[in-house]
């Protein structure tokens, strides 16, 4: 019997798939997030255009600038595409979120702004931020391509604190092997891995013929991690870090581990003593490098500094103690009264002397915390300073006097022992002061000691100005070799500058006894200082005959000096040169008229 069912035939799905959106530009993925070697945007934006068989002064030019002109409604906004300038769209300016929010949009990708510093930016200040040329690594360029990856630039490695890959710890390039030409971060031909003028590929295993970092190896491997762990903490930031957090971290290292001293983080960062004053009263932000540098001395990751001072101030219980060129501790101490840590010490020390017998004297223990008076202690500790004086007081008129008051708690040395007591003082690297060591034994000065021992005490005075000339002897030695060494030194340091060299030592000490050295070195960069004003007006000089005219500021900018500084060496030149470039600048204003016209008549 013949089976008269219906075939039955697979159920068709008739709903629409789901597709993803449609964009302008392929959506490629950023390379790195969340890693040390995140990528930039300008290197995105070059593989961006490399996928569209582009290079990436026609993508911006030709695709991203009409776009933004439109929006903006701009006709001059031609001028933010300088692509010898489009460094600045790894920062935080208003460049870098134009470009990221069109490219997000085009390429419909999120989390963009992670390639760049706009998250940090009301805690890193742009001064010294990013490097005006472009650094790659060799290894990581060979290492990305062995990986089947096109080769990207990483955020990093734009920025000027960093000197070496935080991946390799090896210098970065900034030398094209093949043409040893270098360039700026962005030109019209710029594609991550390969040469902008020649087209040589920059990868190699082995960077041996880099140029080694110098003597701060150690603080050059640690800017690099900590600059590269902020990178990769970007996008896991709930919320931007605040101006305040670095302005109080800053003020726990100067309260906590400087003691209040803002002109010691200024020897130890090599800045003026007006900049570390308003770092602390929160004026202004330190730039990123000293930030790093400030982290590598506390050895406080630099994140702490920028997102929680709260760690910072538990970090410095740990911190190694201050560098020596920068705490003077040889000098009188200044005790500051909004710093709380120095404050407790001194009143830790006096409330110890309160303690002691026989009774100190508040005179004595002004000198003991380095005061030339007890003023200080006077005006700041009124109740300790009266305590410590009323004690001493009472032991003096007490019966018998000061011995008769305290020798139920004080027994004096004996007579042996205070002989063994002044013999080890004399063969003691460092010996104690007859009047030092007479208070330490309990006696009010050092009368006692050379009633009784006259030979002693003598030989004492005798060994404490041998010390004193071995040491007076080691110290112009060491101020002789380091102003041998500026002057040899290219270009030639300041007197202050080889002050900081030795520990304790002032510009007058070196005036002092080494006048004629010192008058060499002053000599020295005043002339090094003719020459370079010589090589920067024969500077001036050949802008005028270069085309384009380039402005004042740009010279300025571009030789390292001033405005101010060219128009007093060279008014006559700074003039022409304004009037050149101002020149220029109203020719092609007229040829945009112009064109404008011709432009209107053939339509």
């Amino acid at each position: 019997m013949m089976n008269l069912a219906p075939p039955r035939y697979e159920a068709w799905d008739l709903r629409l798939p789901s597709l993803t959106p449609r964009t302008a530009l392929a959506p490629l993925a950023p390379q790195g997030m969340g890693t040390p070697l995140t990528e930039g945007l300008t290197s995105f934006l070059a593989r961006l255009a490399y996928t569209h068989r582009l290079s990436v002064g026609d993508l911006l030019l030709h695709y991203y600038l009409p776009q933004l002109r439109k929006e903006r409604g701009r006709e001059d906004f031609r001028r933010a595409f300088d692509l010898h300038k489009m460094v600045a769209a790894n920062g935080a300016d208003t460049l870098a979120r134009d470009l990221v929010d069109l490219t997000e949009r085009c390429t419909g990708q999120s989390q963009l702004k992670a390639m760049t510093l706009i998250c940090w930016e009301a805690v890193v200040p742009r001064l010294d931020l990013l490097r005006p040329r472009r650094a790659w690594c060799a290894a990581c360029y060979a290492a990305q391509a062995a990986a089947g990856h096109m080769p990207w630039d990483a955020l990093c490695w734009m920025l000027r604190p960093v000197r070496v890959c935080p991946r390799h710890q090896q210098p970065l390039r900034e030398q094209c092997p093949q043409c040893q030409r270098r360039s700026v971060p962005v030109l019209q031909r710029y594609l991550p891995g390969w040469c902008a003028h020649c087209g040589s590929w920059l990868g190699a295993a082995t960077t041996g013929a880099a140029p080694a970092v110098g003597e701060d190896e150690e603080i050059g491997f640690w800017m690099a991690e900590q600059c590269g762990a902020v990178l990769a903490a970007t996008p896991q930031l709930s919320a931007p870090p605040v101006r305040e957090n670095v302005v109080e971290a800053v003020r726990h290292c100067c309260e906590e581990w400087l003691e209040g001293h803002t002109n010691w983080l200024a020897r130890l960062l090599q800045v003026a003593d007006s900049s570390a004053r308003w770092w602390y009263t929160g004026r202004n932000l330190p730039p990123l490098r000293l930030l790093a540098q400030l982290s590598y001395w506390t050895k406080v990751p630099l994140l702490h500094f920028l997102l929680e001072p709260a760690a910072v101030s538990q970090g410095l219980r740990h911190a190694p103690p201050p560098p020596e060129f920068a705490v003077r501790k040889d000098g009188i101490s200044q005790l500051h009264r909004r710093n709380p840590v120095a404050c407790e010490k001194v009143r830790a020390h006096m409330e110890a002397a309160l303690q002691e017998l026989p009774p100190p004297s508040l005179a004595q223990v002004a000198a003991r915390l380095g005061y030339r008076c007890a003023t200080t202690l006077w005006c700041k500790f009124p109740e300790l300073s009266n305590q410590l004086s009323a004690r001493r007081r009472a032991a003096v008129q007490a019966p018998g006097g000061r011995q008769a008051a305290s020798t139920a708690a004080w027994t004096y040395p004996t007579e042996e022992q205070l002989r063994e007591l002044l013999e080890q003082e004399i063969a003691a690297p460092a010996p104690r002061s007859p009047l030092r060591l007479g208070q330490d034994c309990g006696y009010y000065n050092s009368a006692p000691l050379r009633r009784k021992f006259p030979a002693l005490y003598q030989a004492l005075l005798a060994q404490r100005e041998v010390r004193r000339a071995e040491a007076l002897t080691v110290r112009r030695t060491q101020c002789r070799q380091a102003l041998e060494i500026a002057l040899l030194e290219t270009p030639p340091p300041t007197l202050k500058a080889v002050a900081y060299r030795v520990v304790g030592v002032e510009t007058g000490f070196l005036r002092q006894h080494f006048a004629e050295l010192c008058d060499r070195l002053a000599a020295r960069r005043q002339t090094a200082r003719a020459a370079r004003i010589k090589v920067v007006g024969d500077t001036l000089q050949q802008a005028l005959a270069t085309d384009p005219p380039r402005s004042l500021h740009q010279l300025a900018h571009e030789v390292g000096y001033h405005f101010t500084t060219l128009t007093i060496h060279f008014p006559e030149l700074c003039r022409a040169l304004i009037e050149r470039f101002a020149t220029a600048a109203r020719q092609r204003t007229a040829d945009k008229e112009q064109a404008k016209v011709l432009y209107t008549v053939d339509s």
